[in-house]
Formats: C-alpha cells, structure tokens, sequence
C-alpha cells in the first residue's frame, strides 16, 4: 500500500490537504498530525476549499472528479493520493515491520476475500480486518469483534492501530 508521496513524520513531508471530512478526512489529518506532519481536513460538498500553500490532497476514491475541490488541485498541479494511501502512509512498514497491509477493493466479494486471507494469515501473524463485519483482530485462525457497525471508510482503521 506504500505509495511515494514524499510524506515522512516529523513534518518533513509536504503540507497535506485532505478532503471530505464526511468520509473520514477529519480523522486522518489528526492522524498524519500525530505523526508529525502538517494537515487539514476540509469538507467539500458545500464549499470550495482554499488549498494555497498545500503540497498534496488525499481524496476519497469516490469523489467526483467535477468536484471543485479536485479540479482546483489538478489546476494547482497538486498532488493527488486517495484515502487508502493516505491511510497506508501512516502505517508504512518502517514502523512496524511485522505489519503486513493489503486491501480487497471490487465490485463483489470483498468482505469474503479479505475474511478468507485473514483466516489464513492468521495462522502466522496477528491480522487486523476491516470489513462490513467490523473490526476483528485475527489470530491462530480465529477472530475476535474490537468494534462493529463502522463505515468501511480507510479511516476508521487508525483509531484501532
């Protein structure tokens, strides 16, 4: 999930906007803030953020690609990296090397194909899923609930690391 975006902890990376609070934007510029480096969150369904001075804007996967917000950073030639990455950055392998990240994205069968992993991983390593089911924390083949009923949005994944 490591994607090269320049951002590194301790506020060396670039200035991140990122966008939809709805969606979990809130939560994870107070992550990459704990982390160290300098970000906002900023709805934009109902107004037009202004994004001078940013370097980079994490944006959701389904954010249109007409939103004002979008397209005034594409015109800025700013950066764009979606939640998933954003979410990933946070939990780069360099913090913890014994923690493995994938994602299950598609149309169909997602919660079934990462449930399916996590089982058989299990049986090497602690697993965290993050499915419709919830929050389960894996291990030797069997499941334990930490938390249900959230959103699949990546950012709910942060609290519970």
């Amino acid at each position: 999930m490591h994607s090269d975006t320049g951002m590194q902890a301790g506020g060396r990376g670039p200035k991140v906007a990122v966008l939809d609070t709805i969606h979990g934007g809130a939560t994870i510029a107070r992550g990459m803030v704990e982390s160290g480096w300098e970000a906002a969150s900023f709805e934009v369904y109902h107004h037009i953020p202004d994004l001078a001075g940013f370097e980079l804007v994490a944006a959701p996967v389904h954010l249109a690609p007409d939103n004002p917000a979008l397209v005034g950073a594409k015109k800025r030639n700013l950066k764009i990296i979606t939640h998933h990455q954003a979410v990933g950055e946070l939990f780069q392998p360099e913090k913890d090397p014994a923690m493995e990240i994938f994602e299950v994205t598609g149309t169909h069968s997602k919660t079934s194909t990462a449930l399916l992993l996590a089982l058989l991983l299990s049986r090497q390593k602690k697993v965290l899923s993050h499915t419709t089911r919830g929050l389960e924390i894996w291990q030797e083949g069997k499941p334990r609930l930490l938390q249900e009923g959230l959103s699949i949005t990546p950012a709910n994944v942060i609290p519970a690391l």
